[in-house]
């Protein structure tokens, strides 16, 4: 499974790499333009202004559409795109702890495609990751750890957790064994071949798609608990 996952992450990233070519290396700066006067103009059209002051704030707003539509009007079809100042605003700080948690990351992949065949190992997945987790923070030589656990986000914590609850409930009561043989069971009952191939297509599709949305309904029913 591991080298199949390989060659299709390569082929998907060189597929994707040749297919956006040009939207990577390139935009169209008319557009991207037009669009921010586009919403200054609903900005606009949705102030109601009574008094003086309100009439002022409008006008001059109405004054820098007119200026971003000139300035529209002289920028070239398409431009290069300059990543020069998210390269300046987003820059690794700190290297070593960039290397120290690209080593774990990297680790932790490694021991989630391999731990099916290593059984020496006798870890699980969730132990693997905590394991991950936990040897980064030691390594990283970090002395305020409570800033660091109020920058990780509870609430997506919160929804695998309860979505892994939710497919293991699901894996002891039957619940998608039970689906699955009564839609064979539907489907066995089609005369038609050509009948049968399409609705067995349908059915499949449909059963994935509405089982697919209830359990990405878990973060919606935790935020209604919450409230």
């Amino acid at each position: 499974m591991t080298p199949g996952v390989i060659v299709a992450l390569i082929t998907t990233l060189f597929f994707l790499k040749w297919y956006c070519r040009d939207s990577l290396t390139s935009r169209n700066q008319k557009t991207t333009a037009s669009k921010e006067v586009e919403l200054w103009r609903r900005t606009a059209n949705r102030l109601q202004p009574i008094s003086d002051e309100e009439i002022i704030v409008k006008e001059k707003l109405m004054e820098y559409i007119r200026s971003l539509e000139d300035e529209v009007e002289t920028l070239p079809e398409q431009g290069v795109i300059d990543i020069s100042e998210l390269e300046k605003k987003y820059v690794i700080t700190d290297q070593i702890l960039f290397i120290k948690s690209c080593a774990v990351i990297v680790g932790v992949v490694l021991l989630f495609f391999l731990h099916p065949f290593v059984h020496v190992l006798n870890l699980n997945l969730p132990w693997i990751a905590l394991l991950g987790s936990v040897l980064l923070l030691t390594i990283s030589g970090i002395d305020d750890l409570q800033g660091v656990i109020e920058k990780v986000e509870m609430l997506t914590l919160l929804f695998f957790a309860g979505l892994f609850v939710l497919m293991r409930c699901m894996e002891e009561l039957e619940v998608m064994e039970f689906i699955a043989t009564k839609t064979a069971n539907f489907i066995s009952v089609v005369p038609e071949v050509y009948l049968k191939l399409s609705l067995s297509l349908s059915l499949s599709l449909s059963l994935s798609l509405s089982l697919s949305l209830s359990k990405s309904n878990i973060l919606f029913i935790y935020r209604v608990m919450v409230a």
